[in-house]
């Protein structure tokens, strides 16, 4: 999201629309250039007179060259000649100078598009006069897309480039990789800038517009192997929580557990339980332990069946 500015002084006599779309290099405005190529005119004239000069020293010098052969002429006048050569050598290389910066300056009178992207604002109207480092539009880039966020420094210990964290926009929640990060923050602030890689979110029917909020959620411990239940299959009683596993023969076993950390719908818990158990996520209120139940699919769940979950190991 950038204000392209120009680079020279003058008058637009064109500015892209808003919303137009552009590519690296296209026009976005242009500049009256007539006084420019007027004076690179001029230079080039000046050029070809020093050009001429050059031809008449080169001539001198070998007439001289002749003549000081023949002790003729005094050897000052052939110093003379060299010097003025010399100068005007000089002065063809300075022109030569003005003459590119003339043609660079008719160049940035046409000012491009430094990437892909959409004008978002016009600053500047046809016929207005600018100055150099003036704005002259906005220019932002829609597929290109960060998600720019500023998180309390004593969370930087816990986010690392590429690590993916969950960003939530209007009812979804999405996994992004994290693109750049400052492990540093601001003294008054207390916050460090972490930005998220959004690419993937620029095309499509939903996709993101540059300066809509959202929320993302940052980590606030070391990443650690844990065992998880599905959120529903824990039952809170006054004393205590529980989960009830399907054993083998069919047969509900509480389990006492201890509950940690959530992701979505699921909860890390301590537990005598191993990857790949199945616990009750419907019906476990009302399941005594020891009561032996039937595993139904989604379809007989509404009908009153026992509907499981499976134990899972997630980092």
């Amino acid at each position: 999201d950038a204000a392209i500015a120009s680079e020279q002084d003058g008058q637009i006599t064109w500015v892209a629309e808003l919303g137009s779309k552009l590519k690296r290099g296209e026009p976005l405005a242009r500049i009256d250039s007539e006084s420019l190529k007027l004076r690179l005119a001029e230079q080039e004239a000046v050029l070809q007179r020093l050009r001429a000069s050059e031809d008449y020293f080169e001539k001198q010098l070998q007439r001289l060259q002749a003549l000081i052969a023949n002790n003729s002429i005094a050897r000052t006048e052939m110093d003379a000649i060299e010097r003025d050569r010399a100068i005007n050598a000089a002065s063809i290389q300075q022109q030569l100078m003005l003459i590119e910066q003339s043609r660079l300056a008719i160049r940035r009178s046409t000012i491009a598009a430094p990437f892909d992207g959409v004008v978002a604002q016009q600053h500047v109207q046809q016929g207005e006069y600018v100055r150099v480092g003036q704005s002259l539009a906005q220019l932002i880039d829609l597929a290109g897309l960060d998600i720019q966020v500023q998180a309390p420094i004593a969370l930087a210990g816990f986010v690392a480039s590429g690590k993916r964290l969950s960003v939530e926009l209007d009812d979804r929640i999405v996994d992004l990789p994290v693109r750049v990060f400052t492990p540093s923050g601001s003294v008054s602030s207390r916050t460090f800038e972490l930005r998220l890689d959004a690419r993937t979110l620029a095309n499509g029917p939903r996709s993101l517009a540059p300066g809509l909020a959202v929320r993302v959620a940052v980590p606030k411990a070391a990443t650690e192997q844990a065992l998880v239940v599905p959120r529903d299959a824990l039952v809170i009683r006054e004393q205590q929580m529980y989960v009830l596993k399907v054993t083998a023969d069919g047969t509900a076993q509480r389990l006492a557990v201890t509950a940690g950390a959530g992701s979505g719908d699921r909860v890390a818990v301590t537990a005598a339980l191993a990857a790949g158990d199945q616990v009750i996520v419907r019906g476990a209120e009302s399941t005594q332990h020891g009561q032996k139940v039937r595993i139904a699919n989604t379809a007989t769940a509404a009908a009153g069946g026992k509907l499981a979950g499976a134990v899972a190991s997630m980092r």
